[in-house]
């Protein structure tokens, strides 16, 4: 047998290899099944077959691709979108199955467009539902809402699905987050109502939140320790004066100011009002 030959022999030998093992990798490494399982609780979506199939359906996934070189990041955003109030993780479990995880998302805070309609936000900035103020559920009305940026109107989504992309309210509303949960035992929905401003008088960036079936207000002023600031201002509230015999006929009343020259475990630079006599 010739040189030519035995070079031949070898690099065919070598091709059929490749060809076997792509078809063996195709066969063996495709996605054959596809399941959902729900990975919290979930009030809005139900655990039947027919929402498990929409989920399949938004996802775009079909049995035969491969389950390797599938892009499942560009799947899991897919799903965002198609469905507003679901986080999605999608698992590969080898050779040939996927496996769709779905979490329930939770309102935040809600903002009126221009047309009046109430646009539901999570904490991650991300528009879930637009909502007709005639329409708006019981669920939503003790939501916070935080209107404006020192009186500049926010650039708010137009589709359900997508995402608010406003650094500064973001960068703000992330520390009001940590704020608020960083006092233990403080949703988030504890406040009914932000405002973001700015006091020429005092030179300082302000943020005021009301909080829901109280009335009292919390005050917060300037940028230093934000976050340790909501915290404590929310702490007094919660173990001074909302059980306080002198406070709780008035809570409506009451201003809790945490001031700009705030300095944690100090916490001197703080003012409740009315003052105890």
């Amino acid at each position: 047998m010739t040189k030519a030959k035995k070079r031949l022999i070898i690099i065919c030998s070598i091709i059929g290899t490749f060809i076997v093992l792509g078809v063996l990798f195709g066969v063996l490494f495709s996605v054959q099944r596809i399941s959902v399982d729900f990975a919290t609780n979930v009030n809005r979506f139900d655990t039947s077959a027919e929402f498990k199939s929409k989920v399949v359906k938004a996802s775009q996934l079909e049995k035969g691709k491969s389950i390797i070189f599938t892009n499942f990041d560009k799947v899991e955003k897919r799903l965002e979108k198609a469905i507003p109030y679901g986080k999605f993780h999608i698992v590969r479990t080898f050779p040939n199955k996927v496996i769709i995880y779905v979490y329930e998302r939770k309102p935040v805070f809600r903002i009126q467009d221009s047309n009046g309609d109430w646009q539901i936000y999570d904490e991650s900035l991300k528009l879930l539902q637009i909502v007709a103020n005639a329409n708006l559920e019981d669920e939503f009305n003790n939501l916070p809402i935080p209107p404006a940026i020192s009186g500049v109107d926010l650039n708010l989504c137009t589709k359900e699905g997508n995402r608010m992309r406003e650094p500064d309210f973001k960068k703000k509303y992330s520390a009001i987050l940590d704020g608020v949960y960083g006092a233990h035992e403080s949703p988030i929905n504890i406040m009914s109502h932000i405002v973001f401003s700015y006091d020429e008088i005092i030179d300082k960036q302000v943020i005021t939140f009301t909080l829901a079936n109280s009335g009292t207000k919390i005050v917060v002023q300037g940028t230093d320790y934000f976050e340790e600031k909501i915290a404590y201002g929310l702490h007094i509230y919660l173990s001074s004066i909302r059980e306080d015999n002198y406070y709780s006929s008035i809570l409506d009343e009451v201003v809790i100011t945490v001031y700009d020259n705030f300095v944690p475990e100090v916490n001197s630079s703080i003012i409740i009002s009315p003052e105890k006599s």
